[in-house]
């Protein structure tokens, strides 16, 4: 069965390029333009991954965040945003990761892959990880250092927390 992706963007051509890309790798796509699309496409469809704009109109990313927490605990959010020299510590604590705009394809197909195979006690034990990696960088004040600890993965290559700790 294909697993279903929702991508939440404002932004027509990255939401008609991300939906090309992952029907071409064999997911069911879910389109969403806003917040309150997101938000009632999150409460019909069932949905294995969300991958979020954070500059959403209303309701915004972050509270599409907190909203998927509560609403869908077990769904993973693939955070995707041009916003992260804007973020606060502790801002994306429901994000599964982070991917820095404009995406690099191959890395999030892998990305996605990742979140879509992983299961529950493997995305338990990444989110407990990720929280403990957060509060020992809250205080850092370069944002890279921040969302590092929520696994993120960026074009110039840094390796996500995920990653790591799936290799330890």
């Amino acid at each position: 069965m294909k697993k279903t992706i929702l991508v939440a963007d404002d932004d027509t051509s990255i939401r008609s390029s991300l939906q090309k890309v992952l029907q071409e790798a064999g997911y069911r796509v879910l389109l969403a333009a806003d917040g309150r699309q997101t938000a009632d496409c999150l409460n019909q469809q069932s949905a294995d991954l969300l991958i979020l704009d954070l500059n959403l109109p209303a309701p915004g990313g972050f509270e599409l965040l907190d909203l998927t927490r509560e609403q869908h605990p077990s769904m993973s959010v693939l955070v995707l945003t041009g916003l992260l020299a804007q973020c606060e510590p502790g801002a994306l604590a429901g994000a599964d990761f982070l991917i820095e705009k404009p995406p690099d394809v191959a890395m999030l197909l892998q990305e996605v892959e990742l979140l879509l195979n992983e299961s529950e006690e493997q995305r338990a034990h990444r989110r407990t990880a990720q929280a403990s990696r957060a509060n020992a960088v809250s205080t850092a004040t370069n944002p890279s250092a921040r969302l590092f600890s929520i696994g993120t993965r960026f074009s110039s290559g840094i390796v996500s927390a995920a990653a790591a700790d799936q290799a330890q």
